[in-house]
């Protein structure tokens, strides 16, 4: 009986093992945004206009009868700070609310070295967005992020979205990409800001919260 007893705990233990590399492997090879290259961006004049104070920004808005409307935004904002410090300030999530523009409540569900699950509570001209992120912490400090769509949604289908830090001079350029797919929930207006107005209010942000 005893054999019997311990062959089941651990056959149990490796179906459990096994179903955790496979969680882990679906995790691993989910739909994050690719990391565009920034040199196409990075002209001689959008430095200039970067080392001077401005932010520098991009955005396609397109529409599908059958899947609604979608948006990319990228935008990019010039840092007197090293990446390690600019990056502290975007992983620090639980303080969102108090300087990220939008954001009513954050809470981290989960956490490792590699990935951080945050939960995300926002209000954007009257409209509440609620969503969880899946946030993928590469070791060049690259920040991917996607929606988990196994957790509750409000007013958001899809998005995706990564952070880069590109060292320059005696600081660093910040990249915010942001892609949304709002559904048909959601007027033009709100995905329009999201992938347009709040690039260069979010920039903004983390500049005054560095110091930079």
């Amino acid at each position: 009986m005893k054999t019997r007893h311990w062959t089941a705990v651990i056959a149990a233990l490796i179906a459990v093992g096994t179903a955790g590399m496979v969680a882990q492997l679906a995790w691993a090879a989910a739909d994050f945004v690719p990391v565009p290259s920034l040199d196409k961006y990075l002209t001689p004049e959008n430095i200039k206009k970067l080392e001077d104070g401005d932010i520098v920004k991009d955005t396609v808005l397109s529409s599908d009868a059958a899947k609604g409307d979608k948006g990319r935004g990228i935008g990019f904002v010039y840092i007197k700070a090293k990446p390690d410090k600019i990056q502290a300030a975007v992983h620090d999530f639980g303080t969102y609310p108090s300087w990220m523009p939008n954001v009513k409540t954050t809470k981290v569900t989960n956490k490792t070295a590699e990935r951080v699950d945050v939960e995300f509570m926002l209000s954007i001209m009257g409209n509440e967005i609620q969503y969880t992120t899946i946030h993928k912490i590469n070791p060049d400090g690259t920040i991917q992020w996607r929606l988990d769509d196994a957790k509750p949604k409000k007013n958001v289908s899809d998005s995706v979205g990564a952070w880069v830090f590109k060292p320059h001079g005696e600081g660093t350029i910040v990249a915010y990409i942001i892609d949304v797919d709002t559904g048909m929930s959601v007027p033009k207006i709100i995905q329009n800001f999201l992938t347009n107005q709040s690039l260069k209010s979010v920039l903004k942000a983390l500049r005054d919260r560095v110091g930079g």
